[in-house]
């Protein structure tokens, strides 16, 4: 691991921690939904320098970032209701 960086849980609690306490389950407060989940983010290659990072080739390349899936817009889902006449 290269110098300054940090592991995933402890630079999500700096960033989150205020916001999302689900070890104590404050019920009364509105917590906000972590979005930027480790395994979208980061790779092999965080914990590396930009240096370090330019010398990989082949399979040792970095890997494409992948991306989150993206929610179903729920708001203009429309109930389908078939019967039986109109499965033959």
């Amino acid at each position: 691991m290269s110098e300054g960086s940090k592991h995933y849980q402890d630079e999500a609690a700096e960033r989150f921690g205020s916001e999302i306490d689900i070890c104590i389950g404050n019920y009364a407060e509105q917590g906000k939904v972590n979005r930027e989940i480790a395994v979208f983010k980061w790779d092999y290659t965080y914990f590396m320098s930009p240096d370090e990072v330019k010398k990989l080739k082949g399979e040792k390349a970095p890997p494409p970032k992948l991306v989150p899936p993206k929610s179903f817009d729920l708001t203009t889902a429309e109930r389908v209701i078939i019967t039986k006449e109109e499965l033959k």
